[in-house]
């Protein structure tokens, strides 16, 4: 059992999964504008939806 579907991935094949995740971390913080964030278990959020 994987963490996908047989054949998902990015839209974009040429980024790495950290390049998506910084892409994902760099919208997150240009759209909280001067607001405060704390990202401790960022990705955990993400992934459950």
């Amino acid at each position: 059992m994987g963490l996908t579907d047989p054949g998902r991935h990015p839209a974009d094949r040429t980024l790495t999964n950290a390049e998506v995740l910084l892409r994902i971390y760099r919208t997150i913080r240009q759209a909280a504008g001067d607001a405060l964030l704390i990202g401790c278990n960022t990705v955990g959020h993400l992934a459950a939806g």
